[in-house]
């Protein structure tokens, strides 16, 4: 990670667009490998998982099934156990 506080984010992506098409591509390399680094933690089951809450009703029920079934299969997220 290139910075640790939000704010110095905040000014680093400031200071990009301040600097034009050069700062832009930086901005965007250091935004997508933020974003990859998320993804592989949302993915991975050791550090994290979807935490499903539901009434206790047919239709929520019926819901919350089908949500878990597309939170695993479409986008690859475990199931907090």
């Amino acid at each position: 990670m290139l910075f640790d506080a939000a704010g110095d984010r905040a000014r680093f992506g400031y200071v990009a667009r301040a600097q034009g098409d050069r700062g832009q591509s930086l901005l965007r390399e250091v935004l997508r490998s933020d974003a990859e680094r998320a993804w592989e933690m949302f993915r991975d089951p050791r550090r994290s998982g979807v935490v499903v809450v539901t009434l206790p009703e047919e239709m929520p029920t019926n819901e919350t099934l089908e949500l878990c079934a597309a939170v695993q299969g479409e986008l690859t997220l475990p199931i907090a156990k």
